[in-house]
């Protein structure tokens, strides 16, 4: 049960401070919470919650601020999770780029890269690319 000094800082994030795991989250049980943080899929929080031996209908309410510590210290040493995966898929990334590879190549264009349609889809990804707005802008520069 949640004490006094409930809003626990876990694995660098206040429960009360941050919207997703607000007091609105803490009947859920604790595996759908862990689906939250971006590396940790339902079938790793279902994992992690064998691993420390937590029942599937446990909820955040019902977790002691030790559990929390142990959640954290599993989580911590056995996933890749958040800043950590951010990191490495943007190395990836750069290394396709450095090498020139296909990938690489697809990553600097905005193109997408695994084998999509482009002739009617590729709008949608050429729009999110990060690299098309200095695109525009030397164009519009050579139309002056």
């Amino acid at each position: 049960m949640f004490d006094d000094n409930f809003p626990y800082p876990f694995l660098g994030v206040n429960f009360v401070s941050n919207p997703p795991l607000s007091m609105e989250t803490k009947f859920e049980p604790v595996y759908q919470t862990l689906k939250m943080y971006r590396g940790i899929s339902n079938s790793v929080s279902k994992k992690l919650c064998l691993i420390l031996s937590f029942d599937a209908r446990i909820t955040l309410f019902d977790l002691t601020q030790k559990d929390f510590e142990r959640i954290e210290s599993v989580i911590t040493s056995k996933v890749i999770f958040d800043r950590e995966l951010n990191f490495i898929v943007k190395k990836n990334i750069n290394l396709h780029k450095r090498i020139k590879s296909y990938a690489g190549r697809r990553h600097s264009v905005g193109l997408p890269l695994r084998g999509q349609r482009t002739r009617s889809n590729g709008s949608t990804a050429r729009k999110l690319s990060f690299y098309k707005e200095p695109l525009i802008l030397n164009v519009k520069k050579k139309k002056k």
